[in-house]
């Protein structure tokens, strides 16, 4: 019975203890897990929590789509256009049915002259017109114009190419830089009076000294321009014999007028002579100077009833050349 006493007073002084420790020091929460439930059958075969904890899955992030990049597809280059190969030129002559014939700017009769060209002149043919009736040449010192076809030999016609209409309307838009004549050779006579001067007449060979010769001229502009020559003998037969066999190469900026012959006045007498006039009309030459230069042959030797002239004669040659201005 003491011993039982003795035991409860020992349990109380604990606990009155453990009060007084408690109100000194904060309680501090101590979280258990909750008791797990025991099954005896004898022996404890296992110990089941009651709660058992599901594991919460961690997202797993969605892998971002990552596009493919597609093949920019770049602009189309354009592929280099070829350069044509020129065609090459083929040559042809003029006939010889006629001293000269016509060099005109245009495939037709109606277009301007250029310039008269020789017969036996050598040239490169670069076209003809479809009719085939017109070739587009060009003469060995670079002019290019036109001449009738049936006026031209060539060996090899089938290799001429036969322009477009916009090749001939390109060449018709050209500027033609050439001191050309605006008449058509009259059939050997000429409109003007021998002898009597006009505005704008340059003699061929003014630069001869003496009274061969004049003065250089300055003209203005749009001025047109006629070059002129002269020749006399005593007699209307030694005259006659120097336009029969005279060999006129007259060039202005060494372009050759050889279509002088149908330019040839009428022959009248003055101081004892017979004289004969050649009027050449040449256009309008653009501002600038332009130099004129003259030869005369003869066929054969003749006489103008003073002296004689071509082969062994006292002249066989006769040059000069001129020089005017236009501003």
């Amino acid at each position: 019975m003491h011993r039982l006493q003795a035991i409860g007073l020992t349990l109380t002084a604990l606990i009155v203890l453990v009060g007084c420790n408690n109100k000194e020091q904060p309680a501090t929460l101590i979280i258990t897990s909750p008791p797990p439930t025991v099954t005896l059958d004898g022996n404890i075969r296992s110990m089941t929590p009651r709660l058992t904890a599901t594991l919460i899955p961690s997202i797993t992030p969605i892998p971002s789509i990552t596009p493919t990049p597609s093949e920019t597809s770049l602009p189309p280059t354009d592929a280099p256009t070829p350069t044509p190969i020129p065609t090459q030129a083929v040559r042809g002559t003029v006939k010889f049915n006629s001293p000269a014939v016509n060099l005109r700017d245009g495939p037709g009769p109606n277009f301007k002259v250029i310039q008269g060209v020789k017969a036996g002149t050598s040239l490169s043919v670069l076209g003809q017109t479809d009719k085939k009736d017109w070739y587009n040449v060009r003469l060995d010192e670079g002019v290019e114009g036109w001449l009738l076809a049936d006026l031209v030999i060539v060996s090899n016609i089938d290799t001429i190419p036969t322009l477009t209409t916009a090749d001939l309307t390109r060449r018709a838009e050209r500027p033609t830089a050439v001191i050309s004549s605006n008449s058509t050779p009259g059939g050997g006579g000429s409109t003007r009076s021998p002898g009597v001067r006009a505005r704008g007449d340059v003699l061929v060979y003014c630069d001869k000294p003496g009274d061969q010769g004049e003065n250089r001229q300055t003209l203005p502009v749009g001025t047109p321009i006629t070059i002129w020559w002269s020749w006399f003998a005593k007699t209307p037969e030694q005259l006659d014999d120097h336009i029969n066999y005279a060999q006129y190469e007259i060039r202005v900026d060494e372009q050759v007028i050889s279509n002088w012959q149908g330019f040839r006045t009428s022959v009248i007498r003055k101081q004892n002579n017979y004289w004969v006039y050649w009027y050449v009309p040449i256009g309008t030459p653009p501002v600038g100077d332009h130099k004129i230069d003259f030869k005369l042959t003869w066929k054969q030797k003749i006489s103008d009833g003073y002296q004689t002239f071509g082969p062994g004669g006292d002249v066989e040659t006769d040059t000069g050349t001129c020089v005017f201005t236009i501003e």
